[in-house]
């Protein structure tokens, strides 16, 4: 009867209404569409996987053996997101072929599996502080087509240039599965190592980024965390986790800053004396309406964390860490897509260093943590002349900004998809004091900076690549 199912994703709103009448309705009578003829599914065929086991792909379905259903049914297209979803599939196409018998059909879910073994990101690049650094992140994220994943990352750096500075390494082991047994709940854990070697400044302006004005501190984590997740809904999750680190720093007896006009104050390590401990529990909240999760044209995803360090938990620092964050992609009628971008957080108590908002994993333009190592000394660009530049930790921290996302092209054997892309925003970082005590206009003291970026991401069967302005610039000591 070749009815087929359209391939784009309902629009968001449209999504969340379909949830919503999801949750409410009965399962087997209501679900048909209001429109059109109905079919009941006598079974489930699928087709083009290769690799993923059948049961994988059957259990992100909203429809099942014995549903009626109609060529307008909210649930086949929720489904086909949810497959898309898995990351496992470049494409994924659902649709209804004639049954054994009049008025029932069977439902046919064709997938192009892509590759699995993917380099989430190479970590490769030079600084004023740190000569070079280089390392990867990999993943198999469907592990003997079982829909589990197991992944990889490890990071190297030089000796840097900073006083005091050690060589740098960092270690990453995760594993991961969705929907045990059938069920809605899934699990992870990650074990971490560092070593790691922080500057703090102990001279010069603010804007001044010369590794000299530096002195570097060791300290060492190891440690990991796991959690478990259920979905709430065909687009929702929550999980809940738990942390638990081994602190190990050697700090001098006293740590003093000296001003140019001859003020010294206190640095501010945040972190313990000899060894330590960090005990956290951790709650997560994500709605992911995305059309794919690799270059999305529409949808959205919301995520909102918190995370608790309580003595209460033998954790030596006690503190409470809340970020939300959420992006949208609005497709345009002509085919190009605006992605929007706005993210806040703020943290109150006695975080450790580590877990205290850093400055790189905002900015673009500012070199980053590969695996939680600092690898610059570089300020803010500091293009408002504002006060972000006195930052590079803050318990405060915000970031807004839009992009225009050019699809080149969608689909092929080794190269899925291609975006031309231009952008840019605000970001801000603060402590609170910064708000109550300073010396400066406002305009000045505001801890507040804009980006930009722009270039190419590649979606290949390997991973995804960023072409990019900031990405260039983050890894260079310009």
């Amino acid at each position: 009867m070749g009815v087929r199912i359209r391939r784009g994703l309902a629009s968001p709103l449209a999504a969340l209404a379909a949830w919503v009448l999801l949750a409410l309705a009965p399962r087997h009578a209501a679900h048909a569409a209001d429109f059109g003829p109905s079919y009941l599914v006598e079974r489930i065929v699928v087709r083009g996987n290769g690799k993923t086991a059948d049961g994988v792909i059957l259990r992100q379905l909203l429809v099942h053996a014995g549903d009626v259903v109609g060529a307008d049914d909210g649930r086949v297209e929720v489904s086909r997101f949810r497959v898309l979803a898995l990351g496992f599939f470049s494409d994924v196409q659902i649709r209804l072929e004639r049954g054994g018998a009049r008025g029932r059909g069977v439902l046919v879910v064709e997938v192009v599996e892509r590759g699995t073994v993917i380099l989430n990101q190479l970590f490769l690049g030079t600084s004023e502080a740190v000569p070079l650094w280089g390392g990867v992140d990999f993943s198999e994220n469907n592990f003997v087509g079982r829909g589990i994943g197991a992944g990889a990352a490890f990071v190297f750096a030089e000796k840097g240039s900073v006083p005091l500075a050690r060589p740098q390494r960092a270690f990453r082991l995760r594993v991961a599965t969705a929907h045990i047994a059938g069920t809605p709940f899934s699990a992870a854990a990650t074990l971490l190592y560092n070593e790691a070697s922080e500057p703090f400044r102990i001279a010069g302006r603010d804007d001044d980024g010369a590794p000299g004005q530096f002195i570097a501190l060791p300290y060492r984590r190891i440690g990991g965390l796991a959690s478990f997740g259920i979905d709430i809904g065909a687009y929702s999750r929550l999980a809940v986790g738990g942390r638990y680190e081994r602190v190990q720093a050697t700090l001098p007896g006293s740590l003093v800053r000296t001003h140019a006009d001859g003020r010294t104050e206190a640095v501010v390590v945040a972190l313990r004396q000899g060894d330590s401990d960090l005990s956290t529990l951790i709650l997560t909240f994500e709605r992911d309406t995305r059309s794919d999760p690799v270059l999305p044209l529409s949808g959205s995803r919301i995520a909102v964390t918190g995370e608790m360090g309580s003595r209460l938990l033998g954790s030596s620092y006690d503190f409470y860490k809340l970020t939300v964050q959420y992006q949208g992609w609005f497709r345009l009628p002509w085919g190009h897509v605006i992605s929007a971008l706005a993210s806040v957080g703020a943290i109150t108590g006695d975080p450790p260093l580590f877990d205290r908002y850093y400055l790189g994993d905002l900015d673009p333009l500012v070199p980053g943590r590969p695996l939680g190592l600092s690898m610059s000394t570089q300020p803010s660009r500091n293009f408002l002349g504002a006060g972000i530049n006195r930052a590079r930790y803050g318990t405060l921290a915000g970031i807004v900004g839009a992009t225009y996302l050019w699809p080149l092209f969608r689909g092929g054997r080794y190269f899925y998809g291609g975006h031309l892309f231009a952008g840019g925003g605000a970001v801000a970082l603060a402590e609170p004091s910064d708000a109550r005590y300073r010396d400066l206009p406002l305009r000045r003291a505001l801890p507040i900076d804009l980006y930009f970026d722009g270039g190419f991401l590649l979606d290949t069967y390997i991973g995804i690549f960023n072409l990019s302005i900031a990405n260039f610039l983050g890894r260079l000591p310009l």
